[in-house]
């Protein structure tokens, strides 16, 4: 069996979610230079699996460039509730204490849906910042795949020419009202993912996880 072939796409979130209900010339244009370019991606790739790191995607001119509904890989949300899992979080930054929890989910997840495939082709859409490194995770996503036996592809869209993300700043989802802040702890508003003795690779939630399903004693490919 070849190794699993995964395209890692690299974005901002807002791209994947409804245009917003005061939605200007602007957002209007970048949406849809990004429908395209996902366009391409899939006619030049062409993936048998789409998995998505959030699991609400509807925008509706990405969904209908891709040849299946991507397949959700993040921890459940009501379960990061429930471990305090705070992802409103610096723009800048990664939080060690939930993000290489939610990696180590997305690679077993991934292991997974490819496991039985033999000619697996993943596009997988992440956030941007995923693509990169952090003090406490020094490998990156691409490079965590690439260890657990994948054939890895990144393109990172964030950083591609024609990108203007002035309009995120006002943009507001037309129909789920967002309200609330989680109170949770965050290590990386408080500048503590500095600390060396903070310890945030200490959950194994993801474990525990897959060993409520019945799963624990499958081999993952890391």
């Amino acid at each position: 069996m070849s190794k699993p072939e995964v395209l890692l796409v690299g974005l901002v979130h807002q791209y994947q979610w409804l245009q917003g209900s005061h939605a200007g010339l602007l957002e209007r244009e970048q949406r849809h230079r990004f429908a395209e370019r996902i366009r391409q991606l899939v006619q030049e790739f062409q993936p048998n699996i789409i998995v998505d790191e959030t699991p609400d995607t509807d925008n509706s001119e990405l969904l209908a460039v891709l040849p299946t509904r991507p397949i959700p890989v993040d921890i459940p949300e009501a379960r990061k509730r429930e471990r305090g899992f705070n992802v409103q979080r610096s723009i800048h930054y990664l939080c060690p204490r939930v993000d290489t929890v939610r990696e180590r989910y997305w690679r077993r997840a991934l292991y997974r849906l490819t496991r039985d495939v033999p000619e697996a082709r993943v596009l997988m859409f992440i956030g941007a910042k995923h693509l990169g490194k952090s003090y406490i995770k020094p490998l990156a996503f691409p490079e965590q795949l690439t260890e657990a036996g994948y054939s890895v592809t990144v393109v990172n869209l964030y950083e591609e020419d024609g990108c203007d993300y002035s309009w995120i700043e006002y943009w507001k989802h037309p129909v789920t009202e967002i309200t609330g802040v989680n109170e949770s702890p965050c290590c990386v508003r408080s500048g503590s993912y500095q600390r060396n003795d903070l310890r945030c690779d200490r959950k194994i939630y993801w474990k525990e996880r897959f060993a409520e399903q019945g799963e624990s004693h499958a081999v993952s490919p890391d």
